[in-house]
Protein backbone atom coordinates (compact mmCIF):
# COMPACT_ATOMS: atom_id res chain seq x y z
CA UNK A 1 0.00 0.00 0.00
CA UNK A 2 2.77 2.45 0.92
CA UNK A 3 5.01 1.55 -2.02
CA UNK A 4 2.22 2.09 -4.52
CA UNK A 5 1.50 5.56 -3.17
CA UNK A 6 3.11 8.50 -5.01
CA UNK A 7 3.98 11.73 -3.20
CA UNK A 8 3.17 14.84 -5.21
CA UNK A 9 5.99 17.16 -4.15
CA UNK A 10 4.11 20.45 -4.21
CA UNK A 11 5.50 21.68 -0.89
CA UNK A 12 9.16 21.29 -1.79
CA UNK A 13 8.76 22.81 -5.23
CA UNK A 14 6.82 25.72 -3.80
CA UNK A 15 9.51 26.31 -1.20
CA UNK A 16 12.18 26.35 -3.89
CA UNK A 17 10.07 28.65 -6.05
CA UNK A 18 9.44 31.15 -3.25
CA UNK A 19 13.10 31.16 -2.31
CA UNK A 20 14.04 31.68 -5.94
CA UNK A 21 11.60 34.58 -6.17
CA UNK A 22 13.25 36.28 -3.20
CA UNK A 23 16.76 35.70 -4.55
CA UNK A 24 16.14 36.71 -8.14
CA UNK A 25 19.00 39.10 -7.44
CA UNK A 26 21.87 38.49 -5.06
CA UNK A 27 21.53 40.29 -1.72
CA UNK A 28 23.48 43.55 -1.40
CA UNK A 29 25.55 44.13 1.70
CA UNK A 30 27.91 47.01 2.43
CA UNK A 31 30.60 46.17 4.98
CA UNK A 32 33.84 47.81 6.09
CA UNK A 33 36.85 46.83 4.02
CA UNK A 34 38.16 44.72 6.90
CA UNK A 35 35.11 42.45 6.69
CA UNK A 36 34.99 41.98 2.93
CA UNK A 37 37.02 38.78 3.16
CA UNK A 38 34.62 37.42 5.77
CA UNK A 39 31.78 37.32 3.22
CA UNK A 40 33.48 34.55 1.26
CA UNK A 41 33.39 32.30 4.35
CA UNK A 42 30.92 33.77 6.83
CA UNK A 43 30.55 30.52 8.84
CA UNK A 44 34.19 29.33 8.95
CA UNK A 45 32.96 26.22 7.13
CA UNK A 46 33.43 27.56 3.60
CA UNK A 47 29.88 28.95 3.26
CA UNK A 48 29.65 32.35 1.48
CA UNK A 49 27.28 34.98 2.84
CA UNK A 50 24.88 34.69 -0.12
CA UNK A 51 24.46 30.94 0.39
CA UNK A 52 24.08 31.46 4.14
CA UNK A 53 21.31 34.01 3.53
CA UNK A 54 19.50 31.52 1.27
CA UNK A 55 19.70 28.84 3.97
CA UNK A 56 18.22 31.22 6.54
CA UNK A 57 15.42 32.22 4.16
CA UNK A 58 14.61 28.59 3.33
CA UNK A 59 14.34 27.73 7.04
CA UNK A 60 12.04 30.69 7.71
CA UNK A 61 9.86 29.79 4.71
CA UNK A 62 9.65 26.12 5.61
CA UNK A 63 9.54 26.15 9.41
CA UNK A 64 8.55 29.72 10.20
CA UNK A 65 11.58 30.21 12.41
CA UNK A 66 15.35 30.05 12.74
CA UNK A 67 18.13 31.75 14.67
CA UNK A 68 21.54 33.23 13.86
CA UNK A 69 24.35 33.33 16.41
CA UNK A 70 27.49 35.46 16.27
CA UNK A 71 30.37 33.59 17.86
CA UNK A 72 34.13 33.20 17.81
CA UNK A 73 36.56 30.49 18.98
CA UNK A 74 36.61 30.23 22.82
CA UNK A 75 40.36 30.75 23.03
CA UNK A 76 40.02 34.23 21.59
CA UNK A 77 42.04 33.28 18.53
CA UNK A 78 40.45 33.59 15.12
CA UNK A 79 37.73 35.84 13.80
CA UNK A 80 34.04 36.06 14.54
CA UNK A 81 31.58 34.11 12.38
CA UNK A 82 27.85 33.42 11.93
CA UNK A 83 26.07 30.15 12.72
CA UNK A 84 22.48 29.29 11.81
CA UNK A 85 20.26 27.20 14.10
CA UNK A 86 17.15 25.52 12.74
CA UNK A 87 13.79 25.79 14.47
CA UNK A 88 14.21 22.31 15.98
CA UNK A 89 17.63 23.24 17.39
CA UNK A 90 16.27 26.14 19.47
CA UNK A 91 15.32 24.11 22.53
CA UNK A 92 14.50 26.73 25.14
CA UNK A 93 14.66 30.45 25.83
CA UNK A 94 13.81 32.87 28.60
CA UNK A 95 13.24 36.61 28.58
CA UNK A 96 13.29 39.25 31.29
CA UNK A 97 12.32 42.89 31.57
CA UNK A 98 15.18 45.35 31.97
CA UNK A 99 14.27 49.04 32.24
CA UNK A 100 10.98 48.41 30.47
CA UNK A 101 12.64 46.49 27.61
CA UNK A 102 12.09 42.78 27.00
CA UNK A 103 15.52 41.15 26.82
CA UNK A 104 16.47 37.53 26.17
CA UNK A 105 18.53 36.30 29.12
CA UNK A 106 18.96 32.61 28.28
CA UNK A 107 18.87 30.46 25.14
CA UNK A 108 19.49 26.70 24.94
CA UNK A 109 20.64 25.39 21.56
CA UNK A 110 21.03 21.78 20.46
CA UNK A 111 24.04 20.72 18.42
CA UNK A 112 25.26 17.38 17.12
CA UNK A 113 28.94 16.53 17.14
CA UNK A 114 30.90 13.49 16.10
CA UNK A 115 33.79 11.44 17.41
CA UNK A 116 35.51 8.24 16.25
CA UNK A 117 34.05 4.91 17.30
CA UNK A 118 35.85 3.10 20.11
CA UNK A 119 37.50 0.73 17.61
CA UNK A 120 38.85 3.67 15.58
CA UNK A 121 36.60 3.04 12.59
CA UNK A 122 33.40 4.86 11.71
CA UNK A 123 31.79 7.84 13.38
CA UNK A 124 29.71 8.20 16.50
CA UNK A 125 27.30 11.13 16.71
CA UNK A 126 26.42 12.60 20.07
CA UNK A 127 24.34 15.47 21.42
CA UNK A 128 25.63 18.71 22.88
CA UNK A 129 23.80 21.72 24.25
CA UNK A 130 25.06 25.29 24.01
CA UNK A 131 23.65 27.54 26.74
CA UNK A 132 23.82 31.28 26.03
CA UNK A 133 23.23 33.23 29.22
CA UNK A 134 23.14 36.87 30.23
CA UNK A 135 24.24 37.21 33.85
CA UNK A 136 24.88 40.25 36.03
CA UNK A 137 28.53 40.13 34.90
CA UNK A 138 27.66 39.87 31.21
CA UNK A 139 27.30 37.36 28.41
CA UNK A 140 28.71 33.85 28.84
CA UNK A 141 28.55 30.54 26.99
CA UNK A 142 28.41 27.04 28.52
CA UNK A 143 28.72 23.77 26.62
CA UNK A 144 27.19 20.52 27.86
CA UNK A 145 28.18 17.26 26.12
CA UNK A 146 26.67 13.81 26.26
CA UNK A 147 28.92 11.42 28.15
CA UNK A 148 30.54 8.73 26.06
CA UNK A 149 30.00 6.06 28.71
CA UNK A 150 26.42 7.03 29.56
CA UNK A 151 23.77 8.04 27.02
CA UNK A 152 21.48 10.96 27.96
CA UNK A 153 23.88 11.99 30.72
CA UNK A 154 25.44 15.42 30.17
CA UNK A 155 28.38 17.16 31.77
CA UNK A 156 29.60 20.73 31.39
CA UNK A 157 32.77 20.57 29.32
CA UNK A 158 33.40 24.22 28.51
CA UNK A 159 32.63 27.74 29.71
CA UNK A 160 33.83 30.98 28.16
CA UNK A 161 32.97 34.68 28.12
CA UNK A 162 33.36 36.41 24.74
CA UNK A 163 34.65 39.97 25.07
CA UNK A 164 36.23 42.85 23.20
CA UNK A 165 39.47 44.13 24.72
CA UNK A 166 38.45 42.69 28.07
CA UNK A 167 34.93 44.14 28.02
CA UNK A 168 32.14 41.56 28.25
CA UNK A 169 28.95 41.95 26.24
CA UNK A 170 25.73 43.13 27.84
CA UNK A 171 23.60 41.26 25.28
CA UNK A 172 23.28 37.78 23.77
CA UNK A 173 24.40 37.99 20.11
CA UNK A 174 21.60 35.73 18.89
CA UNK A 175 18.77 36.92 16.65
CA UNK A 176 15.47 35.07 16.18
CA UNK A 177 14.11 35.36 12.65
CA UNK A 178 10.42 34.70 11.90
CA UNK A 179 8.25 35.54 8.87
CA UNK A 180 7.07 38.86 10.34
CA UNK A 181 9.41 39.89 13.18
CA UNK A 182 12.59 39.20 15.16
CA UNK A 183 10.90 38.16 18.41
CA UNK A 184 11.44 34.83 20.22
CA UNK A 185 7.76 33.86 20.02
CA UNK A 186 6.95 30.90 17.76
CA UNK A 187 5.03 31.65 14.58
CA UNK A 188 3.18 29.44 12.14
CA UNK A 189 5.10 28.26 9.10
CA UNK A 190 4.01 30.09 5.91
CA UNK A 191 3.78 26.71 4.17
CA UNK A 192 1.94 24.79 6.90
CA UNK A 193 -1.49 24.96 5.24
CA UNK A 194 0.01 23.83 1.95
CA UNK A 195 1.86 20.97 3.63
CA UNK A 196 -1.33 19.77 5.33
CA UNK A 197 -3.16 19.64 1.99
CA UNK A 198 -0.12 17.99 0.41
CA UNK A 199 -0.22 15.20 3.00
CA UNK A 200 -3.97 14.78 2.49
CA UNK A 201 -3.31 14.56 -1.26
CA UNK A 202 -0.74 11.83 -0.56
CA UNK A 203 -3.25 9.78 1.43
CA UNK A 204 -5.89 10.13 -1.29
CA UNK A 205 -3.31 9.14 -3.88
CA UNK A 206 -2.48 6.05 -1.83
CA UNK A 207 -6.18 5.09 -1.61
CA UNK A 208 -6.58 5.52 -5.37
CA UNK A 209 -3.51 3.42 -6.20
CA UNK A 210 -4.70 0.71 -3.81
CA UNK A 211 -8.15 0.76 -5.39
CA UNK A 212 -6.68 0.56 -8.90
CA UNK A 213 -4.55 -2.39 -7.84
CA UNK A 214 -7.49 -4.29 -6.35
CA UNK A 215 -9.93 -3.62 -9.20
CA UNK A 216 -7.75 -3.61 -12.31
CA UNK A 217 -7.25 -7.41 -12.41
CA UNK A 218 -10.32 -9.31 -13.75
CA UNK A 219 -11.07 -12.31 -11.51
CA UNK A 220 -12.61 -15.56 -12.85
CA UNK A 221 -15.55 -17.16 -11.09
CA UNK A 222 -17.43 -20.51 -11.40
CA UNK A 223 -21.02 -21.18 -10.36
CA UNK A 224 -22.43 -24.70 -9.92
CA UNK A 225 -19.19 -26.67 -10.04
CA UNK A 226 -19.35 -29.92 -8.04
CA UNK A 227 -16.33 -30.74 -5.87
CA UNK A 228 -14.41 -27.52 -6.80
CA UNK A 229 -11.83 -28.20 -4.12
CA UNK A 230 -10.62 -31.27 -6.05
CA UNK A 231 -9.69 -29.25 -9.13
CA UNK A 232 -6.51 -27.35 -9.87
CA UNK A 233 -7.68 -24.06 -11.38
CA UNK A 234 -4.95 -22.60 -13.55
CA UNK A 235 -5.76 -19.77 -15.94
CA UNK A 236 -4.32 -18.77 -19.27
CA UNK A 237 -3.87 -19.94 -22.83
CA UNK A 238 -3.60 -23.73 -23.20
CA UNK A 239 -5.37 -24.43 -19.90
CA UNK A 240 -8.52 -26.61 -19.93
CA UNK A 241 -11.22 -26.52 -17.28
CA UNK A 242 -13.46 -29.55 -16.85
CA UNK A 243 -16.75 -28.21 -15.57
CA UNK A 244 -19.74 -30.02 -14.16
CA UNK A 245 -22.95 -30.11 -16.15
CA UNK A 246 -24.81 -26.82 -15.73
CA UNK A 247 -21.80 -24.94 -14.29
CA UNK A 248 -21.29 -21.34 -15.39
CA UNK A 249 -18.13 -19.23 -15.57
CA UNK A 250 -17.38 -15.58 -16.00
CA UNK A 251 -15.02 -12.74 -15.05
CA UNK A 252 -15.54 -10.33 -12.18
CA UNK A 253 -14.74 -6.80 -13.35
CA UNK A 254 -15.00 -3.50 -11.52
CA UNK A 255 -17.94 -1.27 -12.35
CA UNK A 256 -19.01 1.93 -10.64
CA UNK A 257 -17.89 5.46 -9.88
CA UNK A 258 -16.09 4.81 -6.59
CA UNK A 259 -12.58 5.48 -7.87
CA UNK A 260 -13.64 8.48 -9.91
CA UNK A 261 -14.49 10.27 -6.66
CA UNK A 262 -10.90 9.78 -5.52
CA UNK A 263 -9.62 11.13 -8.85
CA UNK A 264 -11.81 14.22 -8.49
CA UNK A 265 -10.59 14.66 -4.91
CA UNK A 266 -6.99 14.67 -6.16
CA UNK A 267 -7.83 17.37 -8.69
CA UNK A 268 -9.53 19.48 -6.04
CA UNK A 269 -6.58 19.20 -3.67
CA UNK A 270 -4.10 20.07 -6.42
CA UNK A 271 -6.12 23.19 -7.18
CA UNK A 272 -6.23 24.03 -3.48
CA UNK A 273 -2.44 23.67 -3.24
CA UNK A 274 -2.09 26.00 -6.20
CA UNK A 275 -4.28 28.55 -4.42
CA UNK A 276 -2.18 28.20 -1.27
CA UNK A 277 1.04 29.06 -3.02
CA UNK A 278 2.08 26.29 -5.39
CA UNK A 279 2.08 28.62 -8.40
CA UNK A 280 4.77 26.53 -10.07
CA UNK A 281 2.27 23.67 -10.34
CA UNK A 282 -0.61 25.72 -11.68
CA UNK A 283 -1.36 25.40 -15.38
CA UNK A 284 -1.06 28.60 -17.37
CA UNK A 285 -4.32 30.43 -18.05
CA UNK A 286 -5.89 29.63 -21.41
CA UNK A 287 -7.75 32.94 -21.53
CA UNK A 288 -6.57 36.48 -21.16
CA UNK A 289 -6.66 38.13 -17.74
CA UNK A 290 -6.86 41.80 -16.95
CA UNK A 291 -3.92 43.46 -15.21
CA UNK A 292 -6.10 44.09 -12.14
CA UNK A 293 -7.01 40.38 -11.89
CA UNK A 294 -3.36 39.37 -12.06
CA UNK A 295 -2.44 42.01 -9.47
CA UNK A 296 -5.13 40.88 -7.03
CA UNK A 297 -4.23 37.22 -7.50
CA UNK A 298 -0.57 37.91 -6.74
CA UNK A 299 -0.96 40.37 -3.86
CA UNK A 300 -1.26 37.72 -1.12
CA UNK A 301 1.82 35.77 -2.20
CA UNK A 302 3.85 38.93 -2.78
CA UNK A 303 3.03 40.27 0.67
CA UNK A 304 4.35 37.09 2.30
CA UNK A 305 7.52 37.17 0.23
CA UNK A 306 8.13 40.85 0.93
CA UNK A 307 7.58 40.36 4.67
CA UNK A 308 9.96 37.40 4.86
CA UNK A 309 12.59 39.11 2.71
CA UNK A 310 12.46 42.25 4.87
CA UNK A 311 12.59 40.32 8.15
CA UNK A 312 15.50 38.11 7.05
CA UNK A 313 17.30 41.21 5.85
CA UNK A 314 16.81 42.95 9.20
CA UNK A 315 17.92 39.87 11.14
CA UNK A 316 21.07 39.36 9.11
CA UNK A 317 21.84 43.07 9.32
CA UNK A 318 21.69 42.83 13.12
CA UNK A 319 23.99 39.82 13.09
CA UNK A 320 26.47 41.50 10.76
CA UNK A 321 26.40 44.59 12.96
CA UNK A 322 27.40 42.48 15.97
CA UNK A 323 30.06 40.71 13.92
CA UNK A 324 31.43 44.08 12.86
CA UNK A 325 31.53 45.20 16.50
CA UNK A 326 33.32 41.98 17.51
CA UNK A 327 35.91 42.59 14.81
CA UNK A 328 36.57 46.10 16.05
CA UNK A 329 35.01 47.99 13.14
CA UNK A 330 32.26 50.58 13.09
CA UNK A 331 28.91 48.68 12.94
CA UNK A 332 27.18 51.76 11.54
CA UNK A 333 29.02 51.08 8.32
CA UNK A 334 27.07 47.81 7.83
Amino acid sequence: YLKRAVFYGASGRTLQGLQGAIFRKNPMLEVPRKLEGHLDDITLTGLPFNVFAKSVTEEVLGMGRCGVLVDRPPNGQGRAYLRMYTAESIINWRTTNIDGREVVEQIVLHEEKQRPESDGFGTQFYDTYRVLELTEEGYEVRIFEERQDQAQEFTETERYTPNIRGERFDYIPFVFISPTDLLPSVQKSPLLDLVNVNMSHYRTQADLEQGNYLTSQPTPYIIGQRNPEQADWNIGSGTIWFLSEGAQTGMLEYQGAGLSFLEKALDRKQSLMAMLGARLLEESKKTAETAETVRLRGNGESSILVSIADTVSDGLQNAMGWLSEWEGTDPTMV
